[in-house]
């Protein structure tokens, strides 16, 4: 049915009673309604009352757009009303254009206009991006001149590099302009890498002049022990 009429196939899934069955299909029928019309399925994504059957359609709606045109199908997610499903669609844009060209995601999050699903987009481009691309990650996100940005970007490479080579990650966290943003990626990678080599990991931690700074970073080693 659903090769002949988008809403007749909706009108048969209505039906069924089975919830894990009719997500599926949700998305399976929002896909290919987006292949042939992007336009009706779009908007009849957003009438979509169920949250859970929105995520689905949405998300499959928003790689098919992405294969066209990865903007617009960003520009579409941020729109969308519900902010799980709009981050949803979000994800599956930038895990898409991922694939093939992380830089291209993350400055694709850039462009979008400030709200809490840029910082969502950037936090998570920046992620896709430094795990295929560490050292170009770090290099992309220490040019970066919006604050926001930075504030969304840098923690995120951070945490990534830090699960590699914590101590690495350290020297490169220590660089960072914002002071308010180094201490929390400092505590989190100053756990990582007591749990990798605890022995240098500790001594730099005694090294520390920032006594506050010091003092969280030993109760956060601490819980390693």
């Amino acid at each position: 049915r659903q090769t002949r009429s988008p809403m007749a196939a909706v009108d048969w899934i209505e039906e069924i009673e089975e919830p894990a069955i009719t997500g599926k299909l949700y998305g399976d029928i929002a896909r290919r309604w987006a292949r042939k019309d992007l336009g009706a399925a779009s908007s009849w994504t957003q009438q979509l009352v169920d949250p859970d059957i929105q995520s689905r359609a949405a998300k499959e709606i928003a790689r098919v757009w992405t294969d066209d045109d990865p903007q617009a199908a960003l520009d579409w997610a941020v729109e969308l009303a519900d902010e799980t499903v709009s981050q949803q669609a979000l994800g599956a844009v930038a895990k898409k254009v991922a694939l093939t060209n992380p830089e291209q995601a993350a400055e694709l999050a850039l462009r979008l206009p400030a709200s809490p699903a840029r910082v969502a987009a950037i936090q998570l481009t920046a992620n896709l991006f430094a795990v295929q691309d560490l050292d170009s990650a770090a290099a992309w996100a220490n040019v970066l001149t919006d604050t926001d940005a930075r504030a969304a970007a840098l923690p995120s490479i951070a945490d990534v590099w830090a699960a590699r080579d914590a101590g690495a990650a350290i020297e490169w966290i220590v660089t960072w302009e914002e002071e308010s943003l180094q201490d929390t990626a400092l505590e989190l990678a100053a756990s990582r890498w007591h749990q990798q080599d605890p022995e240098p990991a500790a001594a730099w931690v005694k090294m520390q002049k920032d006594q506050d700074l010091k003092e969280r970073l030993v109760r956060q080693v601490g819980q390693e022990n």
